[in-house]
């Protein structure tokens, strides 16, 4: 008996874990410190936005694409700019999806810039 996930399996998996580290880096940047940013309704937003982001892009955009690389690229950037307002999560979901399409269409550069963009989300949420 072999196992094989389906490319559908491999988004779902890989908006999952967007979601779930998006989770974790959020919980951190909204309830730790001593200031007077974050608190529980902030961090329920942001954690529903990540979710309908990535679930429209995993669950919608990224199957029926015909250009995996061009996404890529275009979703690659869209990280990195979102980097800037990494409190959202966006980085790290946008990241994700630029990482998955890269390796999907195996295309190193944008997939590379992609997990940059993740990276610096989640350290942007544990120091900011």
């Amino acid at each position: 008996m072999t196992t094989t996930i389906h490319r559908i399996q491999d988004e779902r998996l890989a908006g999952g874990l967007a979601v779930l580290l998006a989770i974790g880096a959020l919980a951190a940047a909204n309830f730790s410190g001593n200031g007077d940013n974050g608190g529980a309704g902030p961090y329920a937003i942001t954690v529903a936005a990540c979710a309908i982001v990535a679930a429209v892009l995993f669950a919608r955009v990224l199957p029926g694409i015909a250009n995996p690389a061009a996404a890529s690229w275009i979703l690659a950037a869209l990280a990195l700019i979102t980097c800037v307002v990494f409190f959202t999560g966006l980085p790290i979901v946008l990241g994700m999806a630029a990482v998955y399409s890269g390796l999907r269409a195996d295309r190193r550069a944008p997939a590379v810039l992609g997990a940059l963009a993740v990276v610096l989300g989640i350290v942007g949420c544990f120091l900011g």
